[in-house]
């Protein structure tokens, strides 16, 4: 016996503007009910709740790599001091406890983002005498940025949004040069 599908489509009345936002409405209450249900929930924390396989994988493309601290706190001051006043998505109150207390949990994809918005802006001068001269290379931080997003690696929406509006202060020019 075949199965039925879970929301029929019909097609949209051709008449008046009220009829078709009856329609539009039943559509809608149909697709919100679907939507509520207890196994379309679990279906979609499990389809954005990365497993080991990925985490292994964004481990070894460096997704979950962070600079040492020095730099870290470098880069995070100059986010503050330079983007955030600009863009005041991220409360800094709320981002530098998580970020001094690392149990608490941090987002590591909004961390990676604060740090891709930071490097675009640091003027340190230890930048060229660094042991590692690419741990101020924005888009280093913008590739684990991108990594960690496209693995579906945090959930959060508020997060996600705060993540991808820094992650559009990287540019990569022309010539690879941001």
């Amino acid at each position: 016996m075949p199965k039925k599908p879970i929301i029929q489509e019909t097609q949209p009345p051709s008449g008046t503007t009220e009829q078709l936002s009856i329609y539009l409405r039943k559509r809608r209450a149909r697709f919100q009910d679907v939507e509520s249900s207890r196994d379309v929930k679990k279906l979609k924390a499990a389809a954005v709740t990365p497993d080991d396989a990925s985490v292994a994988e964004l481990d070894q493309k460096g997704a979950l790599d962070l600079p040492d601290v020095s730099v870290r706190d470098e880069l995070v001051g100059a986010f503050f001091q330079w983007v955030d006043p600009l863009v005041p998505i991220v409360r800094k109150s709320d981002f530098l406890q998580y970020y001094q207390d690392p149990s608490k949990g941090l987002s590591l994809l909004l961390l990676q983002a604060v740090l891709a918005a930071g490097s675009t802006v640091c003027k340190s001068p230890f930048r060229k005498i660094e042991k590692e001269p690419c741990a101020y290379d924005p888009a280093i931080y913008f590739e684990r940025a991108r990594l960690l997003y496209e693995a579906n690696y945090e959930k959060d929406p508020v997060t996600l949004v705060q993540s991808l509006i820094l992650m559009g202060w990287y540019w990569e020019g022309l010539n690879g040069m941001p």
